[in-house]
């Protein structure tokens, strides 16, 4: 390669044939990415302010409820001023899903494609904190459940208004409304003492899928009630 062949590369100085702009490099890509930007910006002043979402800057003035920080979001509802304090915000989440957060935390600080719309809250469906992208539910258990619950409150072509198992169980004081015991929170949702949400005036009857026609029940207690209504009293030991 003779010299009329060849050039130096105007961002790290290595050699390269003389057509190129850059060498190749992964660094010295970006660069002449950004320089080409930044002078395509300055040919254009008028673009960002016209066509940006946010013109001038975040809109929301918050304060991070872990760190006590100040800072600036696009969302409302932004409770953490980095990733680093929504993974201490996070503790609670159950160790069978807290893999799972970890690695969506990870995904958030690392930049991937998205990661913006990552979020934390209670599910809708079971009420555990959980991190998701556009997602009411925690698992796709919890969003099966709710789908079925809707799509028997249609076939029976009853009223339907939503609600979430967990919050029915916490104004119940997880008891069971049949039995009069306590329901026990910790056990597999099988088991015979797993609560479960049970309808006052059952579906059949064309009772509401609504909140005040719900009620915390035992499985064991649900089952043995059927679909008879009434709500009355179990007695067993």
């Amino acid at each position: 390669m003779n010299g009329s062949d060849s050039t130096t590369c105007p961002y790290c100085g290595d050699t390269m044939p003389a057509r190129r702009k850059q060498c190749g490099k992964p660094e010295c890509k970006r660069a002449h990415a950004n320089a080409k930007q930044i002078e395509w910006m300055a040919a254009h002043p008028g673009y960002r302010q016209r066509y940006a979402k946010y013109p001038n800057g975040p809109k929301y003035a918050k304060v991070c409820t872990v760190c006590g920080s100040d800072y600036r979001t696009h969302k409302a509802d932004s409770p953490y001023c980095s990733v680093e304090c929504m993974a201490v915000g996070l503790k609670g989440i159950p160790p069978s899903r807290r893999a799972v957060a970890a690695n969506r935390l990870r995904m958030a600080a690392i930049g991937r494609k998205g990661s913006g719309s990552w979020h934390e809250g209670p599910c809708a469906e079971c009420g555990v904190r959980f991190i998701a992208r556009r997602s009411h539910f925690c698992s796709t258990a919890c969003a099966r459940r709710a789908k079925e619950r809707t799509k028997r409150a249609r076939h029976r072509a009853v009223e339907r208004r939503p609600y979430s198992r967990h919050s029915i169980f916490e104004r119940d004081g997880w008891r069971c409304k049949l039995c009069g015991k306590r329901v026990r929170r910790t056990v597999d949702v099988l088991h015979p003492l797993a609560p479960t949400i049970d309808h006052i005036i059952p579906l059949a009857a064309q009772g509401a899928d609504a909140p005040e026609n719900v009620q915390c029940a035992h499985r064991l207690c649900n089952s043995i009630k059927s679909d008879k209504g009434g709500g009355q009293t179990l007695l067993f030991g």
